[in-house]
């Protein structure tokens, strides 16, 4: 993960963004991602300033450093009326009909009866690609509103 956001951080890229859908920000993806952007910062940091936290410059030439890699949910507040989060169930399985009909096949929810995709809340077999479709539109139009703000 560092590596790959090292390439982009050399190749240029002046934002770089990480949205993790799977297992909330306290998960093991977005740790691991968090840790690795922390890393490459800090490692930038003391390549372009010199040794330490300041290095040799001032902090107010520094600017924004740590919004230069972000790694945030997929899903934003403003997103939470038309999307929703869980494993397998109504949410997830919506997303995947839309983005990857291929792979979810609703008539083998009865194949092996997890109960993540039967909950009597939101369960799976309720899914919609109509659903995923509108779920992908709310949190793409947060996301751009919320880097647009800046």
């Amino acid at each position: 993960m560092k590596e790959v956001l090292r390439n982009l951080w050399e190749m240029g890229w002046r934002r770089i963004l990480v949205l993790i859908h799977h297992q909330g920000m306290d998960g093991p993806e977005a740790l691991a991602f968090r840790k690795a952007a922390a890393e490459l910062t800090f490692e930038k940091l003391a390549a372009d300033r010199g040794r330490g936290w300041w290095g040799d410059t001032p902090p107010e030439t520094h600017g924004q450093v740590w919004d230069r890699i972000r790694v945030g949910p997929t899903l934003l507040p403003a997103a939470a009326s038309v999307a929703g989060g869980d494993h397998a169930g109504l949410w997830e399985t919506s997303l995947m009909l839309h983005l990857r009909p291929d792979l979810a096949d609703l008539a083998r929810l009865d194949d092996h009866p997890y109960w993540y995709t039967n909950r009597t809340e939101n369960p799976a077999g309720e899914a919609t690609a109509a659903r995923g479709k509108a779920m992908l539109d709310a949190m793409t139009d947060a996301w751009l509103a919320e880097l647009r703000k800046k």
